[in-house]
């Protein structure tokens, strides 16, 4: 699914998603898990272009 928006809003998602263990990695991502257990990252930028990735 894409969603139009910046990094902000991406982040802001990812708060709202109830993500558990969260870390920022030293590359700028942020990881976690999600409720059920799956992980879920949050970055600012897409390996098709520039757009941030939920």
């Amino acid at each position: 699914m894409y969603k139009s928006g910046n990094y902000n809003d991406a982040v802001a998602v990812f708060n709202s998603l109830g993500v558990q263990n969260v870390q920022v990695r030293s590359n700028g991502v942020i990881t976690g898990k999600l409720p059920d257990g799956r992980e879920v990252n949050v970055r600012n930028y897409s390996s098709g272009n520039s757009a941030p990735t939920l």
